[in-house]
């Protein structure tokens, strides 16, 4: 059962509303409006503010919904539904209201739910909460699981982890009713909000379109099922073998943190995640022979990149012990004329790859990279 914490009081009169809060609570969300929205464009219930008033200060035909009003064209249409989703996608930085219906001022409110039932969670990582080992620099899955005993129609994702030991998070495979979901939207990997020294990602999925009804909503009855595994790209820093970090509960700028929604659009509530524990171990060298910038790609950038790192700029970022066992750490990938050093001679030999052979590079023999 869930309790919401404000309830609402709508002025219709006025015209007062927030511009996208399409279900009248007082927030404009990515999860419920969005759920709300198209439940209306399958036969659902408008928004609750009208205000449609041809001789007064909205002068608009009636009725006018003028949430759904996001573009600021004055009328609701098609357009608006694509503006709607592209600005939750990230492709727009604005919602918009009609200029001649402006809203009044209604302060935004958390409008948040809270589960009086058994709470919902969220593991990442391994379900016995033991650490997943990996090896630095070498991309892996983490498992997502929920734990949930209501009907759930959307939800958002939002997970962060340390800059120090994780460069990348994103891409992922949906498992059981999230995979036939018919809505999803990544937003990439960018800076958490909350924390400077973090990285955030999110991700929105919704058991419904615009054009079709429901799909099989997400409930476990009580019991912990897997419904995502997420892709991370840890660092290439021989410095962080033997350290252990965390992948955690985030915030991703407009999208929040982890919510989850039931499938009339009104009701939002915040699971609680259970973070995952990552392990870095350093056995082999993994690297693309001259991708000496860490974009795993081996292009003429590496060769600029080289001749900065030697002229005193930034450090190639990936290094590891080769051969294995000797204590020598350096940068591998920057040896393209296998002679286990990194130096000038292979800035020569990569313009020379460019100009005949663009795949010639060749690795140290003792640590051949992959």
């Amino acid at each position: 059962i869930l309790i919401a914490t404000s309830e609402l009081n709508i002025a219709m009169a006025d015209c007062g509303y927030i511009p996208a809060d399409i279900n009248g609570d007082h927030q404009a969300t990515a999860i419920s409006d969005m759920i709300y929205f198209m439940n209306y464009q399958n036969g659902g219930p408008p928004p609750p503010i009208e205000c449609g008033q041809p001789n007064g200060s909205c002068p608009q035909p009636s009725p006018f919904y003028p949430t759904l009003d996001v573009d600021g064209s004055c009328s609701v249409d098609s357009a608006d539904i694509y503006y709607y989703w592209s600005y939750w996608i990230g492709n727009y930085g604005h919602l918009y209201h009609c200029a001649t219906c402006p809203p009044d001022s209604i302060d935004s409110q958390d409008t948040t739910s809270i589960d009086n039932g058994v709470p919902d969670s969220i593991i990442v990582g391994n379900l016995d909460r033991s650490p997943i080992v990996v090896q630095i620099g070498l991309p892996f899955t983490i498992p997502v699981w929920v734990k949930n005993d209501e009907d759930v129609a959307g939800l958002s994702f939002a997970l962060s982890a340390e800059r120090k030991f994780i460069w990348g998070m994103g891409g992922h495979n949906r498992i059981g009713p999230l995979s036939a979901w018919p809505i999803i939207f990544d937003r990439p990997c960018d800076g958490d909000p909350s924390d400077p020294n973090r990285i955030s990602v999110a991700v929105c999925i919704y058991a419904r379109s615009f054009q079709t009804g429901f799909v099989d909503l997400l409930n476990t009855d009580g019991n912990y099922v897997q419904v995502a595994e997420l892709t991370i790209w840890p660092a290439y820093d021989s410095s962080i073998v033997g350290d252990t970090t965390e992948i955690s509960a985030g915030t991703y700028h407009d999208i929040g943190i982890t919510t989850f929604c039931d499938p009339a659009g009104l009701e939002e509530w915040n699971p609680v995640t259970v973070p995952g524990k990552v392990t870095f171990i350093g056995t082999a060298c993994h690297y693309i022979v001259g991708d000496v910038n860490g974009s795993r790609t081996y292009t003429g950038l590496d060769v600029v990149y080289a001749v900065r790192y030697f002229k005193g700029g930034p450090h190639p970022p990936y290094s590891c012990e080769c051969p294995s066992g000797s204590g020598n750490f350096w940068f591998v990938a920057g040896d393209a004329n296998a002679s286990c050093t990194f130096n000038g001679l292979d800035i020569v030999y990569m313009v020379r790859n460019f100009r005949m052979d663009p795949w010639g590079a060749e690795p140290c023999p003792f640590c051949p990279g992959v």
